[in-house]
């Protein structure tokens, strides 16, 4: 295994926190961060044609290369500022912001994918990363609701949907320290319930579900690991009880989501849903209508994977996005890794799939949080089917 401190996975990483310290070190939008994620685009387009190059790539890193390509070919050939008029009505927006979102996400896999294929990883260095996400991830939630705190009393924060990306690193650090990755569980319980964001409040439920059902079908339990286990479901179900029994405004957005659903969401999803049914043009029914054309149709983003595909990319793009999901979830499934690794990459991809229904996905940069560790995994895995003989 091949160790270099300077390559492109580091100097990506670094790229990626300090671009996502903008407003913190220093003000948002101005020349430095867009010179840092530029670079770090750069050093993604690279790892992109390093992967191309590899004749021997998994079927999901094909899909997701072509899917990409698509959205890169549909922001070429879209209009590069569209008009949110109707029902919630944004108004002015440039596609261009989406897009960078989209490259920022979907180049997060190629980097360490290409790099780790090729030299390897060493669990001690998912640990050293864990580390700086959710450093990074506490201090964009403060930074957050200190900026909110002094526009109003009562609000949502959308770091708790950064913290859940975060979720997914901590089981390599209970491998390390067992009591500082369970200060960061507890952590990052407390910061999605106090965000009052009800999707990563599902996404954190049903993760932890999932690890524990996990867990028990994978390890035989000795007494020592179920008494962890014990604690461990013990300390969140009462760290999110307090937390939810000190939040009146997540508790009230709760009782609204039982009387109203998901509000104007239904709507929006309604709208964009009949929008492509209706559709009586081909090549907008198989290739939509054009990067942000939700904006358009809805006046704002689906903030749903699949309607958002469907009106921007047809069909096809959302056929890619599947197939992506089903090889990554065989490919998963086949993998011979240690059970840190596997359950890591199980829990990222339900992460992302429950997101794709009420959120942002793959047109948000900050997920590439997960999507980077999943390159990790894969690459990693790609590396050892190389180099060493099960």
């Amino acid at each position: 295994m091949t160790v270099r401190i300077f390559n492109r996975l580091n100097i990506s990483i670094i790229l990626y926190v300090v671009y996502y310290l903008q407003g913190v070190l220093y003000p948002s939008g101005s020349f430095f961060s867009q010179f840092f994620i530029l670079i770090f685009l750069l050093i993604g387009i690279q790892s992109l044609c390093k992967t191309v190059l590899y004749n021997k790539n998994p079927l999901f890193i094909r899909v997701w290369l072509i899917l990409y390509l698509v959205l890169a070919f549909s922001f070429i050939v879209s209009p590069k500022i569209v008009y949110g008029t109707l029902y919630e009505s944004i108004g002015t927006v440039e596609t261009f912001d989406q897009f960078k979102g989209m490259s920022i996400f979907c180049l997060s896999l190629f980097i360490p994918f290409s790099h780790i294929r090729k030299y390897g990883i060493k669990d001690s260095y998912i640990s050293n990363i864990t580390i700086i996400f959710f450093i990074l991830m506490l201090i964009r939630y403060f930074f957050n609701k200190d900026i909110l705190s002094i526009e109003r009393d009562s609000f949502t924060n959308n770091v708790g949907y950064f913290a859940i990306s975060v979720l997914p690193y901590i089981i390599f650090f209970f491998k390390k320290n067992r009591i500082i990755a369970l200060i960061m569980f507890i952590s990052i319980t407390l910061i999605v319930i106090d965000s009052a964001k009800r999707g990563a409040i599902v996404c954190l439920a049903i993760s932890v579900l999932f690890s524990v059902v996990y867990y028990l079908r994978m390890n035989k339990l000795s007494l020592k690991r179920l008494c962890l286990l014990l604690l461990l479901m013990c300390a969140f179900a009462v760290v999110a009880y307090y937390g939810v029994m000190r939040n009146e405004y997540l508790q009230m957005r709760i009782e609204t989501t039982h009387e109203d659903g998901i509000g104007t969401r239904s709507i929006a999803y309604y709208v964009l849903w009949h929008h492509w049914m209706s559709e009586t043009n081909l090549i907008k029914l198989l290739f939509g209508n054009g990067i942000s054309g939700s904006v358009s149709v809805w006046g704002n983003y689906a903030h749903n994977d699949w309607l958002e595909l469907l009106i921007d990319n047809g069909l096809i793009g959302v056929l890619l996005y599947a197939t992506f999901f089903c090889s990554t979830f065989v490919y998963v499934n086949h993998i011979k890794l240690s059970f840190s690794y596997k359950c890591s990459a199980y829990l990222i991809l339900i992460i992302w799939v429950l997101k794709t229904f009420f959120s942002m996905g793959y047109t948000e940069g900050t997920n590439a949080v997960y999507i980077i560790l999943l390159g990790i995994i894969l690459g990693n895995n790609e590396y050892r089917k190389k180099h060493y003989t099960y």
